[in-house]
């Protein structure tokens, strides 16, 4: 009778450690300043951030925010957080690894900018868009639109 007790107890455990909440950084505090080809602040542009974790979402499923710049050209994203539990990472990471070649796994956020003419941007780290994956805890991009 004391092994079913102990066998239980382990089950409810291992339940318990599966289903139990766990909360994550989704993006940074993003600070963002949008210049144009002149390098002069540009009011009003529409800045938005993107941001999915691959390894806890359903299907890469994505969230987007969007600011407006102000009088000096900037916006500032808060910090975003999600919430999992190891069943949901476990089942999705396994679901997006039989997408094999073009499986992604974990944070990803980055942050564009749109004017009403049609020009705009992406922040760009060196000579890459700017693909932020878990850390720092804050960023701080320039976006010149064309």
């Amino acid at each position: 009778m004391k092994k079913v007790w102990i066998s239980l107890a382990a089950l409810i455990l291992i339940i318990a450690f599966l289903f139990w909440p766990h909360q994550y950084p989704a993006s940074p505090k993003w600070d963002v300043l949008v210049l144009d080809s002149m390098r002069h602040p540009v009011t009003g542009a529409s800045v938005r951030l993107s941001y999915t974790n691959y390894s806890i979402e359903p299907g890469g499923k994505g969230h987007e925010l969007t600011l407006y710049t102000d009088d000096r050209g900037r916006a500032t994203f808060p910090a975003q957080t999600g919430r999992y539990n190891w069943l949901q990472r476990i089942s999705y990471t396994t679901m997006e690894a039989t997408s094999l070649a073009h499986a992604s796994y974990g944070n990803h956020a980055g942050v564009a900018a749109f004017l009403p003419d049609g020009r705009w941007g992406d922040a760009i780290t060196g000579k890459y868009i700017t693909d932020w994956q878990g850390s720092p805890a804050e960023m701080y991009s320039e976006i010149v639109v064309k």
